[in-house]
């Protein structure tokens, strides 16, 4: 613990679990640089990430590539697990986590994820891409009084683009801020999502689909959103929306809030539709005290 790990140019297969606070610096994000890589699939992640940094003192991911084929570039906990993991302070500074876009109906492919009761806290990422899978982001979350969440996000610069589905797909996420991010190109795939679904209708650049909890202070600055959700029937640049069982869709006796919606100096060019707050044929109450100015 406490240790800086330089890792020279080249390809490393193999899996990792980071379960101590320590620094893993690069020499790139680019194929010429430092990559790790794994194509083992299942339920975790390229690199699982089972520890936290500290306010002085954050776990850092720098100048790397990651490759994940059939299973997470990072995962805290595991696919449609309930681990429980709680994380704090951890930084990414030009990391490119790029998947191969394989099979979607698996929900395997997922630059980052978060399980259902596990949760992720102060995180800063700058420079970065979570391109190529099926989704860029997947924060999943457990419909009952489980008090899981993710906050305190800041992601600059960062690419969310030619995810299968979404290039974010999040069921829990607070105290979020989003400035000059792109999601180009995600949601194009138009197999069916899963044995539960029949067509891709929800498809999306990002898609806040708040569950089971209170949730605040979303902001997306200056981003860019294009060509996200084509085809889809109700796809979408950017969407958010509280699931508070209003809609006879279960999520009554766990119902979500949202409040503090900003959009601002966005654009959002070709898109199946640009922005939507709430969800078709729903009759959720929220989000509430939603701003969108200087946008085109």
């Amino acid at each position: 613990a406490g240790d800086t790990i330089m890792v020279l140019a080249g390809t490393y297969n193999n899996a990792i679990n980071v379960n101590k606070l320590v620094k893993i610096i690069g020499a790139g994000s680019s194929p010429a640089g430092t990559i790790i890589s794994s194509s083992a699939g299942g339920s975790g992640g390229v690199i699982q990430l089972s520890a936290s940094g500290t306010i002085s003192n954050p776990i850092l991911f720098k100048d790397l590539r990651v490759q994940n084929t059939g299973m997470a570039g990072f995962s805290v906990g595991t696919m449609s697990g309930t681990t429980g993991t709680n994380l704090s302070y951890i930084n990414f500074d030009n990391v490119y986590v790029i998947g191969t876009n394989l099979n979607p109906g698996t929900e395997q492919e997922r630059g980052l994820y978060v399980d259902l009761t596990s949760s992720l806290h102060w995180v800063n990422i700058t420079n970065c891409a979570f391109n190529n899978q099926t989704y860029g982001w997947y924060l999943h979350k457990h419909v009952s009084g489980d008090a899981s969440t993710v906050d305190n996000i800041n992601v600059i610069s960062t690419q969310f683009n030619s995810c299968n589905l979404k290039g974010i797909y999040a069921e829990k996420l607070s105290q979020a801020t989003f400035n000059d991010c792109q999601a180009i190109g995600s949601g194009y795939d138009q197999s069916p999502l899963s044995i539960l679904f029949t067509a891709p209708n929800f498809n999306s650049g990002f898609d806040i689909n708040l569950k089971a909890g209170n949730y605040s202070n979303l902001q997306f600055l200056n981003c860019v959103f294009t060509n996200n959700g084509l085809g889809a029937k109700e796809g979408v640049g950017l969407t958010v929306k509280g699931r508070d069982g209003n809609g006879g869709d279960g999520y009554g006796a766990v119902p979500a809030t949202v409040s503090g919606v900003t959009v601002d100096f966005c654009r959002f060019t070709g898109n199946e539709r640009a922005v939507r707050f709430g969800e078709p044929t729903k009759n959720n109450a929220g989000p509430l005290n939603v701003v969108v100015k200087n946008c085109s």
